[in-house]
């Protein structure tokens, strides 16, 4: 359970790191 929750919170933190950058780019 310890292994799949911090691999779940790097997923998670992995995607919103791409939105931001992704929205990012779109606004330059």
């Amino acid at each position: 359970a310890m292994r799949y929750d911090r691999c779940a919170h790097t997923f998670m933190s992995a995607i919103c790191l791409a939105a931001t950058i992704l929205f990012w780019i779109n606004e330059s």
